[in-house]
């Protein structure tokens, strides 16, 4: 299926997941992707996902199935809305410039930075108009997807795991780096809601250490591809 390339120019809020956008920014971004795009509406006309097209499918569709919670949306003609929905299955987001937030117990977080489409706006808020032929506006920023409390419940779960860790290896004969290893990672669990509201985060930016035993499974994990 074809390929098109897009570059545009949107708005985005003033950060990640902001719900304002005070600054009234505009960032560039490039679309990557295809040409059409078959997008597919739930019954309250909100956007239930998207799979590449050509035009002869569409036209091939039409009479054989119901159109009526569906879309063509032509990439060069709506390179937002493509770029949103598509959300750059056909590229790296790792690639990207990142914005990077260092958590009060040195983890960090980063995301993209320019925001691009898909993470400036959330693609599940947006409502197709029957009425109008057009999206909603404006369009939804990104919202967050995490909680004070979904991080509580992680926190404990790390620290419980930590705890039993250093309560099956009291003793003289453990490695002493392994016990600060885990008890590092214990105390950092209890105060880790606290901490990271304090300073101003946002839940889905905590960010939680790897344990040693997460660095041996990723280690074992390497060397069975090697």
């Amino acid at each position: 299926m074809s390929r098109v390339t897009k570059t545009f120019t949107y708005k985005v809020p003033d950060d990640y997941t902001l719900q304002e956008a005070e600054n009234d920014s505009s960032v560039s971004f490039t679309y990557h992707g295809p040409k059409y795009l078959h997008v597919h509406l739930n019954k309250d006309k909100t956007f239930a996902g998207a799979l590449e097209t050509t035009l002869n499918q569409w036209n091939e569709e039409e009479g054989v199935e119901d159109h009526s919670d569906c879309l063509l949306i032509n990439a060069l003609a709506q390179p937002l809305e493509a770029s949103i929905f598509w959300a750059m299955k056909d590229s790296d987001i790792s690639d990207l410039p990142q914005k990077v937030k260092t958590g009060p117990d040195g983890n960090q977080y980063s995301y993209p930075w320019p925001l691009v489409p898909h993470k400036a706006y959330e693609a599940e808020d947006m409502t197709w108009n029957p009425s109008t032929l057009s999206w909603n506006k404006p369009y939804p920023w990104h919202r967050q997807w995490a909680t004070w409390a979904d991080i509580s419940v992680q926190a404990d779960a790390v620290a419980s795991n930590a705890q039993d860790w250093i309560d099956a290896n009291d003793s003289a004969g453990v490695d002493s780096d392994l016990k600060a290893s885990w008890n590092k990672i214990l105390t950092e669990a209890n105060g880790k809601v606290a901490d990271y509201s304090n300073a101003g985060l946002l839940p889905h930016e905590v960010v939680f250490r790897l344990t040693p035993a997460d660095s041996d499974a990723q280690a074992a994990m390497s060397d069975s591809d090697s």
